[in-house]
């Protein structure tokens, strides 16, 4: 009998209506006044104390409530140890940015003319494309590890994706192939976008993570368009690479290609510009949830 007082007496306090006094999803007393469910079990946890633990499975009600979210972690070291690798992860990118810069300018003052300028800035470019994957190694080892450890995860154990990686695969490569009827010159077209891309985007998506988990989900919607902008940077860069070989049997093409590498180097800073501001902002936001 007494146990079965014992057991009810949880269910009852949950069957309780509470009343709303602080706005959020509990009260002042911590008791949950919103219609929260248990996200173990799915029982519907409103009525009982945050700090209690689920009347149906006794899963702990505070990750019913705030999940993994960093706004509400009390272990405030946690966030310093990402504030303080975000601020790595910046001085690595700028430096990064200065020696790119540098590697571009200094080929361009020696240029002949205005179509030089263009081509030695683009091959600049595309120095800065390669060492930037350092930067993305480092963001993944100091910032976002959890994130892109369990975005691995989900992903490569889907075996739908997979499937669909495969096919997707498949098909890039049936184009690379027809498009340059060369093996060897797929290989390092192949290794080259693998480098330069791969990286930086498991690295936006573990951002991405971090920052669904401040939470500042404006943030995190701007590492998905970063991340669209890789792709698409990647099919500009394979599209000058395969079109700068018709340049010298067709002069015609100099133009529409000389055309494509502005866009893609214009496009190419404005995503590093872009990378460098969500980070500052990254860094700015872990700061002012640690304060």
């Amino acid at each position: 009998m007494e146990a079965s007082k014992a057991k009810s007496r949880p269910l009852a306090r949950a069957l309780e209506t509470p009343r709303a006094t602080s706005g959020g999803p509990v009260d002042a007393e911590d008791r949950i006044v919103a219609d929260i469910l248990c996200v173990n079990c799915g029982a519907k946890i409103r009525g009982q104390y945050l700090a209690d633990n689920c009347y149906e499975c006794n899963h702990p009600n505070t990750d019913s409530v705030y999940g993994d979210l960093l706004v509400y972690n009390d272990d405030k070291t946690v966030v310093t140890r990402l504030h303080e690798s975000a601020s790595v992860v910046i001085y690595s990118a700028a430096f990064t940015g200065i020696v790119g810069l540098v590697v571009m300018l200094m080929p361009m003052m020696n240029a002949n003319n205005a179509i030089d300028v263009i081509h030695r800035a683009f091959e600049g470019i595309k120095f800065a494309v390669l060492i930037f994957p350092l930067v993305a190694f480092v963001g993944i080892l100091l910032l976002t590890r959890h994130g892109t450890l369990k975005y691995l995860e989900q992903k490569y154990t889907n075996i739908a994706f997979l499937i669909r990686a495969a096919v997707y695969l498949l098909i890039f490569i049936s184009v690379i192939m027809l498009a340059s009827r060369r093996v060897g010159s797929y290989m390092r077209v192949a290794a080259f976008l693998v480098w330069t891309m791969a990286q930086p985007i498991l690295f936006l998506r573990g951002l991405y993570s971090l920052l669904r988990r401040v939470p500042n989900l404006p943030l995190a919607a701007w590492c998905n368009f970063l991340i669209a902008g890789i792709g698409l940077l990647g099919i500009g860069g394979t599209a000058v690479h395969y079109l700068d070989r018709l340049v010298p049997n067709d002069p015609t093409w100099e133009g529409p290609v000389t055309a494509l590498k502005v866009i893609v180097v214009l496009c190419c800073m404005g995503w590093a510009a872009g990378v460098f501001a969500v980070l500052r902002a990254t860094r700015r936001t872990l700061q002012i949830i640690n304060m």
